[in-house]
């Protein structure tokens, strides 16, 4: 199976990066990031993840004090963003405090607006149409912002290597004096013939990052902080957990060795994504026939993966889905 073509428009976006490469592509790709993801580049970003948290707290306190109802997904999104963009690429800009005025996230904002709108317009879905109007203009011109940001990033980033080498600073995090980052771990990946990453790779990968991780996880923490609000026995329960291990700290910023503590939370996380699931369908392209209960589906067709489905069935989950009463399940979450 492959990524159904509807994909395309992302492509053009974030480019052909782990999500959207199929096959081969996609195996060289996944080898090269694997380093990525080890624990030890992990923990440092435990730092940017408190610096950002107390941001976005001191944001949530000036709107509780409103008294008046605020949206909740786009001050998460915001959060999401600026953790990625410092995570993947050392990038911080105050996303947070500028909010829709920062070009880059009126401009991810945007695009996403017209990849939804299209999607949903079949008059729109011929490139020869679409470029004509209005929002294909703006497509491009924003698609060709983004691409540029990130390529602006990558030149100065492969330049300040240079600077180390020359200096004899082998030691990344010891010459810019900050953590690993994914455009570190990109820069210097090889494969097994000992290829490196072109620029366009590396900014397709980066931009995958973004636009694939930071409204999901904005999505994902908006419908847990609902299923926590509605059901405020398991909130004080959470709370209650996150305070005994915080034990009066100043500031109050959780460690990376916190996390394997933080296991009611972590049920309660599990439980909202099964009830909310950020990716609800998952589309797929048949890229060769194959036999699927006695019938053969064709290659070419056109096929989808109900998770939302899958996570709310009955004979599973019982008649009381709309509940967080699995939440003292591990089995079940």
């Amino acid at each position: 199976m492959s990524m159904k073509d509807g994909t395309k428009w992302y492509l053009i976006v974030s480019g052909d990066g782990l999500i959207l490469s199929k096959g081969a592509q996609w195996s060289r790709d996944r080898r090269l990031l694997t380093p990525a993801f080890h624990f030890e580049v992990l923990k440092p970003y435990v730092t940017v993840y408190n610096e950002a948290a107390d941001i976005l707290l001191r944001k949530l306190e000036t709107c509780s004090k409103s008294g008046e109802s605020f949206e909740t997904f786009s001050v998460l999104s915001l959060c999401t963003l600026d953790i990625i963009l410092r995570c993947a690429c050392s990038y911080q800009d105050d996303i947070q405090t500028k909010g829709a005025s920062h070009p880059y996230v009126a401009a991810i904002k945007d695009l996403m607006r017209i990849i939804f709108h299209r999607a949903v317009s079949p008059q729109l879905h011929p490139d020869f149409i679409f470029y004509l109007t209005k929002e294909g203009q703006d497509f491009k011109k924003l698609c060709a912002y983004v691409h540029q940001l990130a390529d602006n990033i990558i030149a100065k980033r492969r330049q300040t290597l240079e600077d180390s080498k020359e200096s004899g600073e082998e030691d990344l995090t010891k010459s810019r004096r900050r953590h690993l980052d994914f455009l570190d771990i990109l820069l210097h990946a090889q494969d097994e013939d000992g290829n490196t990453l072109s620029d366009v790779e590396i900014r397709n990968q980066v931009n995958t990052f973004m636009f694939a991780g930071h409204d999901t996880t904005a999505s994902t923490t908006s419908w847990v902080l609902y299923s926590l609000a509605t059901h405020p026995e398991h909130q004080d329960r959470v709370y209650q957990e996150v305070q005994d291990i915080l034990g009066g700290r100043d500031p109050p910023h959780l460690e990376w060795e916190d996390l394997p503590k933080l296991n009611y939370l972590t049920l309660c996380i599990k439980e909202a994504m099964r009830l909310h699931c950020p990716v609800p369908i998952i589309g797929r392209q048949i890229s060769a026939p194959i036999e699927v209960e006695g019938k053969v589906l064709p290659e070419g067709t056109i096929t989808d993966v109900n998770i939302w489905n899958i996570h709310h069935n009955p004979a599973v989950w019982g008649t009381n889905i709309w509940s967080l009463t699995h939440v003292g399940s591990c089995q079940k979450t």
